[in-house]
């Protein structure tokens, strides 16, 4: 089970090629269970600016132009 999650996560990190570095690496913190906080603190950013681009990537990912490979 703990290998299925890592490899979706790998296959969503893959998907991911398409953001800004700076929002891949927001992922990956995401992925590797910082929480928000720690994420937010690590990047530099608040936790409004950490919320918002959240929901940025949510919705790229919702619209379809991230995807995971299959």
């Amino acid at each position: 089970m703990h290998t299925t999650l890592i490899c979706h996560r790998l296959d969503l990190w893959n998907g991911l090629r398409r953001l800004p570095d700076s929002l891949r690496l927001l992922c990956l913190l995401l992925m590797l269970d910082f929480t928000e906080r720690d994420a937010a603190s690590y990047l530099g950013l608040s936790r409004g600016a950490l919320r918002r681009a959240k929901d940025h990537v949510r919705r790229r990912l919702e619209g379809g132009e991230i995807y995971a490979r299959s």
